[in-house]
């Protein structure tokens, strides 16, 4: 697949990949990884897209933070873009489970990494962050509620409270939806 990310060409490596992140070969996840050209990278950063979006949605920041020194990781999560689409395993500890494998075995990862979260990857994020504490050096999450916080939990009751009070309001499900 190749897709256009605006990096500076002469001071960035950029490389679009696949790779299996499972035991049973069911599950192959698109990526992108930029390194800056004229230094080894001293940090990782692992962009983790939205949905319903793909690795692409951070073209315009993958440069940038190679530029600054950063090895650039944006994966294309189980079910999105370029990854294969398994019926099963989209729990996001299993698709965190997903993202570690592509970084450390896959990529060769070593050290901690910063893990940015964007939507749905928001919440992929954060499930990395509570599985594998000691990978994580930092986490940044954007536009997305996350569950556990008051924000989220208090959301989750004013929803229910009204629909409980305007059953009629609930979504339809499609036909032969259960």
């Amino acid at each position: 697949m190749h897709q256009r990310f605006d990096a500076a060409e002469k001071r960035v490596h950029v490389r679009h990949g696949k790779a299996w992140v499972d035991q049973d070969g069911n599950v192959r996840l698109g990526y992108t990884l930029a390194v800056p050209v004229d230094r080894e990278p001293d940090k990782t950063v692992l962009l983790v897209h939205g949905a319903p979006q793909t690795r692409y949605a951070w073209r315009k920041v993958i440069g940038p933070l190679a530029e600054a020194g950063y090895r650039v990781i944006a994966p294309d999560y189980r079910g999105a873009g370029a990854s294969t689409k398994p019926r099963d395993g989209y729990d996001k500890w299993t698709m965190a489970g997903d993202l570690h494998t592509l970084l450390h075995d896959v990529l060769g990862v070593m050290g901690p990494v910063s893990l940015v979260g964007h939507d749905l990857g928001s919440m992929l994020a954060l499930s990395y962050a509570l599985r594998y504490r000691s990978d994580v050096v930092s986490a940044t999450f954007m536009e997305a509620p996350l569950s556990g916080t008051d924000y989220y939990e208090q959301r989750a009751a004013a929803r229910a409270r009204r629909l409980r009070r305007h059953p009629a309001r609930r979504p339809r499900r499609p036909p032969g939806h259960r």
